[in-house]
Formats: C-alpha cells, structure tokens, sequence
C-alpha cells in the first residue's frame, strides 16, 4: 500500500521491496476471531465469511492495502488488477513464504529493553 502514501504525481516505481531469498523472511497477519461471550455469534461468523470471500477480500485489499491470506490472489494477479505495482510484486508473500516465514510473536525482556531505548531515542529527537 505504499503507492498511496506517495505525493501527487511521484509515480510507484520509485518504491522497491527486498526479500531474503536464501533463508525465511519476517512474516505476519492480522486475526479475526468470534469471542466466546459474543452477542451475536451467528452475524459474527457471517461478516468473517463475508471478509473471506475472494470479491470482498480483493476490494478491502484495495481499499485498505493490506493483503488477504487467501491463496487464490498471486503476485501477478494483483498487480494485473491494479493493485500492486510490477515493480512490487515481490512484496507480496506467498504461501510458501509465508509457511516458511518468521513471525514476531513477542521480544524477549533484553529485546524489549533495546526497543523501549531505541524508542525513547527516537522520541527524544
């Protein structure tokens, strides 16, 4: 979703994207869930079916840049709709990447403590 952020006129191919290709890549995703105390469950399970029909996921990716795990969108496919420019088809993970992938599930505390420093640096102009 980059090319939104760009000014006017600046076109997209400015914009690169590097992957590991000799090891796993940083990889993540959003969940969704029905909680188990949820007031309407029935509805619930209908808008997460909605979010997960391929029409509806392509135009909320679209909409809001964020790639749908769904399998049936390649690299070539979004870019041939538009919505990921060629010269960043590389940026979208594939299942293979994303099975192989590295996720960040949560910093270790000496991890957190370089975090929250680097951030109060950062912070702190």
């Amino acid at each position: 979703s980059a090319q939104y952020y760009l000014p006017n006129g600046v076109s997209p191919d400015v914009l690169g994207y590097w992957y590991p290709s000799d090891e796993p890549g940083m990889v993540g995703s959003d969940t969704i869930a029905v909680t188990a105390g949820a007031e309407n469950p029935v509805l619930a399970h209908h808008f997460l079916n909605y979010l997960l029909d391929e029409q509806n996921a392509l135009r909320n990716f679209g909409w809001v840049g964020y790639q749908p795990a769904l399998k049936a969108f390649s690299p070539s496919y979004l870019s041939d709709e538009g919505l990921v420019p060629a010269n960043l088809e590389s940026a979208v993970v594939t299942s293979e990447q994303y099975a192989s992938g590295r996720q960040l599930l949560q910093l270790s505390p000496p991890g957190r403590e370089v975090w929250d420093n680097v951030w109060a640096t950062l912070k702190s102009g």
